[in-house]
C-alpha cells in the first residue's frame, strides 16, 4: 500500500488552490470517516487517505494558522492509522504515524504549542508496541 492517495494533478490543483484543499479536506474527512463509523473501513482508507494528504498540503501550503493545521493532520493520521489497524496493515499504520510525527517535528514551535498532538501519536505509535 502507498501513502499516494491523490493523483499528481489532484495535488497540484490543492496546492495551488487554498480555498479547494480546505473543502476537499472537509469532504474526503467527513466521507471517510462516515464510512469507517458504520465499519466499512476499507471503502473508507482512499478518504482517509485523501484527508490525510490534502491535511499535509494545508500545513506545508501555510493555508491557515499552525493553531489550526497541525489538528487537521494529526487527526487525519490518527483516523487513517485506526482503519489500517482494523484491517491488519500493521506496518503501513505505523508508517503513516511516523511519517506525521516526523513531519510535525519539523515545524517550528510545535511541541511547545502541540505537546498534546504529538504524545497522542506517539502513544498510538507505541500501543501495539506494548501489546505483545
Amino acid at each position: 500500500m502507498k501513502h499516494q492517495f491523490l493523483c499528481p494533478n489532484h495535488r497540484e490543483e490543492l496546492i495551488s488552490k487554498p480555498t479547494r484543499a480546505l473543502t476537499s479536506w472537509a469532504n474526503t474527512n467527513e466521507a471517510g470517516v462516515s464510512l469507517a463509523g458504520v465499519g466499512q473501513h476499507y471503502d473508507a482508507l482512499p478518504h482517509l487517505g485523501c484527508a490525510f494528504e490534502v491535511a499535509e498540503i494545508i500545513l506545508t501550503g501555510n493555508f491557515v494558522e499552525q493553531e489550526k493545521a497541525i489538528p487537521l493532520l494529526t487527526k487525519s493520521a490518527l483516523i487513517l492509522a485506526s482503519s489500517l489497524q482494523v484491517l491488519g496493515y500493521e506496518e503501513q499504520r505505523l508508517s503513516v504515524l511516523q511519517l506525521t510525527l516526523n513531519r510535525l517535528n519539523k515545524v517550528a514551535n510545535v511541541s511547545i504549542l502541540f505537546a498534546e498532538h504529538l504524545a497522542s501519536l506517539e502513544y498510538a505509535v507505541n500501543a501495539k508496541k506494548t501489546l505483545h
